[in-house]
């Protein structure tokens, strides 16, 4: 099945409903999300934190959700580099954090792999409430994502919970 884009009014119209939501979810200002909407771009420049097991900050995360197929597919997601907003492996592989092990209700699978045709490394996040696991069609039309049921709160709140310890281990080297 090939995903197609949404139409970008919708698309906008529907992420800032759900921005609304978000910043006043208890939680988001529990685990001090940072929140930099670009409506007309479609994306969402995300500054989290990972935590400890009592909530302490550890270290600092950006994410790019890209918001392109939403509201009827979740956001896809990169770890980026703060200063340049982009993932260079080489350069840029302290912004992607290390996992030891997912809460158990939660099956991602997480690399950094080979990009074809040369050797730089992407960022595969695969798990219902990202992008990339509709992007690759391995996904039964009942499964994860449903636009009536979930927002891209959803996705950041299993980020979230994968930046805590005891799952979060440190940022990649």
């Amino acid at each position: 099945m090939t995903l197609v884009k949404s139409a970008p009014a919708v698309a906008r119209a529907r992420f800032e409903r759900d921005m609304k939501i978000v910043v006043r979810h208890r939680r988001a200002l529990e685990w001090g999300w940072e929140l930099e909407p670009d409506y007309g771009g479609l994306r969402l420049y995300v500054n989290m934190w990972a935590l400890d097991e009592g909530g302490n900050r550890l270290d600092d995360y950006h994410i790019d959700m890209d918001m392109s197929y939403y509201p009827d597919h979740p956001p896809g997601v990169t770890f980026v580099n703060p200063e340049t907003r982009s993932f260079e492996f080489s350069a840029d592989v302290k912004w992607f954090p290390r996992w030891g092990s997912t809460p158990p209700h939660i099956k991602i699978c997480v690399d950094l792999s080979p990009n074809p045709p040369g050797d730089q490394k992407v960022q595969v996040l695969r798990n219902t409430m990202f992008l990339n696991f509709y992007l690759e069609g391995r996904y039964e039309i009942s499964e994860g994502w449903s636009p009536d049921r979930n927002t891209f709160f959803a996705t950041l709140h299993v980020l979230q919970q994968l930046l805590t310890r005891p799952h979060y281990e440190g940022r990649s080297q």
